[in-house]
């Protein structure tokens, strides 16, 4: 499933994110294996991911807590680079550079 959550600085889309995430995450609607949310900012997506973490744990789900550092949650560009990058060496190609 796809969902776009698009609002102003300062409204609450991190608080948003972080209680959809972990509330797909406990009905088993989603593995942390296939999430993927992206923010604007660096500072945004650590702040994201240092959320559902803390989430999860205060729910107990301590193995998923342990598993969301494999998750896929950054920043747009980076996330766009890692998605370009394994698409590059499935298809084949070598020599794949970035400045990130």
């Amino acid at each position: 499933m796809v969902q776009i959550i698009s609002a102003g600085a300062g409204s609450g889309k991190t608080f948003r994110l972080n209680k959809e995430l972990v509330a797909r995450i406990s009905s088993g609607e989603t593995r942390i294996s296939g999430l993927f949310a992206t923010t604007f900012t660096v500072k945004a997506a650590t702040e994201l991911k240092e959320r559902v973490r803390m989430s999860l744990l205060e729910n107990g789900m301590l193995n998923e807590a342990q598993e969301l550092s494999g998750a896929l949650i950054g920043t747009v560009l980076s996330l766009i680079i890692l998605k370009l990058k394994n698409q590059a060496v499935l298809s084949g190609l070598t020599g794949v550079k970035s400045n990130n």
